[in-house]
């Protein structure tokens, strides 16, 4: 593009800095009146637009990357277990500000070679119990991780990052009704 020529590189890759580089005149020219306008303004750090609430979050996920290889048992059961404990803390605060429960538990890894790969499953009465404590829900996170590591067998290992997550939130039901 000629933004990217200006200053010697492709479009694709123009950062904000670059176009801090181009004066807002250029940058009107290049990109017409209101695109340019906007990307003279926010390269700079001025924007207008009203901050947005954040929305209810899709998934959550807690990882652990190694600096060496994992084979199985050799640390694996440990990230688990630290994983599942994270994981249950986020589900439980979830719950209580939210309303919702997660659908499916999801094991994310990476080899040593960069393949990734993941398993998923439906979650158990016990992580949907709308009661459940972190001390009663990370044992049943840290079971399904270890079913869903069995599952991915060797292909999960030599493993360099492991990731235990939780999606499909569904919102828990409020009240009581009665039957007339």
């Amino acid at each position: 593009s000629e933004a990217g020529k200006s200053i010697g590189k492709d479009e694709d890759s123009l950062t904000a800095a670059d176009l801090q580089r181009i004066s807002d005149t250029d940058m009107v020219r290049l990109f017409g009146q209101q695109r340019g306008t906007w990307l003279a303004r926010v390269s700079r750090g001025h924007d207008d637009d009203p901050v947005k609430e954040r929305d209810k979050s899709k998934s959550m996920l807690a990882f652990k990357s190694f600096s060496e290889v994992k084979v199985r048992g050799e640390g694996t059961d440990k990230w688990l277990r630290v994983l599942s404990d994270e994981l249950a803390e986020r589900i439980v605060t979830e719950r209580e500000t939210n309303s919702r429960l997660p659908k499916t538990i999801t094991l994310h890894f990476r080899g040593s070679d960069g393949n990734q790969g993941s398993r998923s499953m439906p979650a158990s009465s016990g992580v949907s119990a709308e009661g459940a404590t972190v001390e009663s829900l990370s044992p049943v996170l840290l079971e399904h991780g270890q079913t869903l590591l069995e599952r991915a067998g060797k292909e999960a290992f030599p493993c360099t990052r492991l990731a235990l997550g939780a999606s499909d939130f569904r919102e828990m039901m409020t009240g009581t009704s009665s039957i007339s």
